[in-house]
């Protein structure tokens, strides 16, 4: 996620005035822009999808066949309003840490380890909600 997110890098101005390291990036890549749109969303498009898979079927495995549906819907619902809240999260932190447009350094670099730190976190409790809910149907049961 973190990682795909740095192919649309390129397309953003420098703040140089004439946008020269813009064009460096698509002189040394033989494309203009738009090729590079193309290509930086489908290869985000792809690697999200690879990225999320896992955590679709945990969401649709661990629950009982009759409420798969329900389960996949409450996911996807959830998948939303966290693309929602990381945007508000996020907001702050990068004005803490000084990024700005022509001035990325050191703060972008900060702002990849926290967003990689964060999905590491999320991918290290899901084993301990699937050890919760096995407990649960087996008190319950």
């Amino acid at each position: 996620g973190v990682l795909s997110g740095l192919l649309w890098l390129p397309l953003l101005s420098l703040n140089d005035g004439n946008d020269a390291a813009l064009t460096r990036v698509f002189d040394d890549l033989d494309l203009d822009a738009y090729q590079y749109t193309l290509v930086a969303t489908a290869v985000t498009g792809l690697i999200s999808t690879f990225a999320i898979l896992p955590a679709t079927v945990l969401a649709t495995e661990s629950t009982t066949s009759t409420h798969k549906t329900v389960s996949y819907a409450v996911y996807l619902s959830i998948i939303d309003s966290g693309s929602s809240a990381s945007g508000w999260i996020t907001a702050p932190i990068v004005t803490s840490l000084g990024i700005e447009y022509g001035d990325w350094e050191p703060g972008l670099t900060k702002l990849i380890w926290i967003g990689a730190g964060s999905q590491l976190a999320v991918l290290v409790l899901l084993p301990l909600i699937r050890n919760w809910q096995s407990s649960t149907r087996v008190s319950k049961g």
